[in-house]
């Protein structure tokens, strides 16, 4: 695989992927910005028949019917890849009972994943490959969420940086979670997962969710 996306092009490109960093790949996975889906927004029924094509369990259902933006990511990403629906069904399975063991930490988790900047949409990008790196690597679905979540609180937000004093707060137009930093400058900002489980961002980015992994797992050197 690792060898398939170093030599993976990006349009009409051929060399090794972080070669053409600064170009191919860069136009490539910023082409569509992060966005999240608000079918309550729209005709009436529209959120039930959105909910309806995840094809989950009725407890599920209710779940996604909350509409908080956690929620709304995971309502788009039921309905793409393969990679994208297993962790949200993971999620959709485990992160209330993370939640409730530790109810200040979730604050500080949904203070990041709920929210808007940088880190909170690298979150969603990278979740599904890093969920399937962790569980590959031995971890349960459920520690495996549980150690993304922890991840989260690496980041900023919006929300987090929005009652800081002048100062004291951090851009969160740019990446600060664990593993991400380098992408200020590699890429220059955020990217989202493509529609199609076969572009170059989900190559790319089920690549990189190795490194963070390691680094999760207490196995990478950070570099």
């Amino acid at each position: 695989m690792r060898d398939e996306i170093r030599h993976a092009a990006g349009r009409g490109g051929e060399g090794p992927v972080r070669s053409i960093i600064g170009a191919e790949i860069r136009e490539e996975l910023r082409r569509d910005l992060p966005i999240i889906e608000k079918p309550y927004l729209y005709e009436s029924g529209a959120m039930e028949r959105a909910i309806g094509e995840c094809k989950v369990p009725e407890n599920f259902a209710r779940k996604l019917n909350e509409v908080t933006r956690d929620k709304l990511h995971l309502l788009r990403m039921l309905r793409r890849s393969e990679a994208e629906r297993n962790f949200s069904l993971a999620y959709l399975r485990y992160a209330d009972d993370i939640f409730g063991e530790d109810k200040g930490a979730a604050l500080e988790i949904r203070g990041v994943i709920s929210s808007g900047g940088a880190d909170t949409a690298m979150f969603w990008t990278f979740a599904p490959y890093l969920f399937r790196v962790l569980t590959r690597k031995g971890l349960s679905e459920r520690d495996a969420v549980s150690k993304m979540l922890s991840w989260s609180k690496d980041g900023v937000s919006e929300w987090t940086e929005s009652n800081k004093a002048r100062g004291e707060s951090k851009n969160w137009g740019e990446l600060h979670l664990r593993g991400l930093e380098k992408y200020n400058s590699e890429i220059g900002g955020v990217w989202m997962l493509n529609r199609d489980p076969e572009h170059i961002s989900h190559k790319y980015t089920e690549q990189e969710a190795e490194h963070i992994a390691d680094l999760l797992m207490g196995e990478g050197d950070g570099k």
